[in-house]
């Protein structure tokens, strides 16, 4: 919910409304309201959205595409609030473009249900942790009843190895320049619209086919 008034405000209509008094007096200030919400243990809202997740698909007809929950993740990257606590997790970037001053960053990563909007998991880690290493923390999330989808920057071997050996299906892009696979480039510049490719897993490598 979007408040439309201040916090004090709302935090005295919300007393009134539990103590139905119609008197005007200030139970709670917006500054206690600040620093009990800085104790809450964040692990109560990762345990909340877990059950909730858990309730909705066992008793939900839910919205799937041929028969597959669509899953997409994606990464991005997130200006941190300047404290020494966030420093000391996250540390100091230096080389930001366009920045004035050393910069605290963070990466993060959702796994999100596109036909549902539901957001299965959402992970956050320092800026210099890879798209690919939080992606790996969302596979607890993933099924072989799944269809991932992924942008280019997971177009790499070993994140087709974690989907597949998940069982999971997916469709992700490819990046087209030179570091791209042989198959790829030999696609690109054939006048084909579309080709099968079959890669086997052995060894802990694909081996085109």
């Amino acid at each position: 919910m979007k408040l439309t008034t201040s916090y004090q405000r709302e935090i005295n209509r919300f007393c009134k409304s539990i103590s139905a008094g119609d008197y005007n007096i200030k139970e709670v200030t917006a500054g206690a309201l600040t620093q009990a919400r800085a104790k809450l243990d964040p692990w109560a809202f990762k345990r909340l959205i877990s059950i909730s997740l858990d309730t909705f698909y066992s008793e939900v007809d839910f919205n799937k595409w041929h028969g597959m929950r669509l899953l997409a993740v994606d990464g991005s990257i997130i200006n941190l609030p300047h404290s020494k606590s966030v420093v000391v997790d996250f540390g100091k970037e230096s080389y930001i473009r366009k920045a004035g001053s050393p910069k605290s960053l963070g990466r993060a990563s959702l796994l999100y249900d596109l036909l549902n909007q539901l957001t299965l998991d959402a992970q956050l880690d320092g800026y210099r942790i890879s798209e690919r290493t939080l992606l790996e923390r969302h596979l607890d999330k993933v099924t072989n009843e799944d269809l991932v989808l992924g942008d280019r920057n997971y177009g790499v071997t070993p994140v087709l190895h974690m989907l597949a050996n998940k069982g999971a299906k997916f469709c992700i892009r490819v990046k087209a320049g030179t570091n791209a696979r042989r198959e790829v480039q030999e696609f690109i510049a054939s006048d084909r619209q579309e080709k099968v490719v079959f890669f086997i897993h052995q060894q802990d490598v694909f081996i085109n086919k």
